[in-house]
């Protein structure tokens, strides 16, 4: 939620007031305003998402996210077509490395795969140990 309301989303939440006090506004300039982005919060209950779903490893949630996918470009097949690349930061520096090969193994199999061009991860997350 970060990204979308203070980095590049077409939204920014913006503190006017005491400690509770905020306005969403418009923002100046946004990725949105040329490209078509879709936030996705996975698994389901972070975020804004919902459902009955619980997710015990990280490939039901990389099934979960091409199970999305498919039903998104149901909908809108006009973008089917379209450049699409993953991005996210963070803890997504363990969950989009698997998102991209799950991707790339089943556009092996597919003649009607996603048009993956790159995935990028900023400030990844990806070993806590480390």
């Amino acid at each position: 939620m970060f990204g979308l309301f203070l980095e590049n989303g077409p939204l920014r939440v913006i503190q006017v007031g005491g400690e509770t006090e905020f306005e969403i506004m418009a923002a100046e300039n946004s990725w949105a305003d040329t490209y078509h982005i879709i936030f996705l919060d996975q698994p389901v209950q972070t975020g804004f998402s919902y459902g009955d779903s619980f997710l015990t490893d990280m490939k039901q949630g990389s099934q979960e996210f091409l199970n999305f996918l498919d039903r998104f470009f149901d909908q809108f097949p006009e973008l089917k077509s379209n450049d699409f690349y993953l991005t996210g930061e963070s803890y997504a520096g363990k969950y989009l490395p698997l998102f991209t090969h799950d991707i790339l193994e089943r556009n092996d199999v597919s003649d009607n795969g996603i048009n993956l061009m790159a995935t990028l991860i900023i400030d990844p997350y990806p070993s806590p140990e480390i």
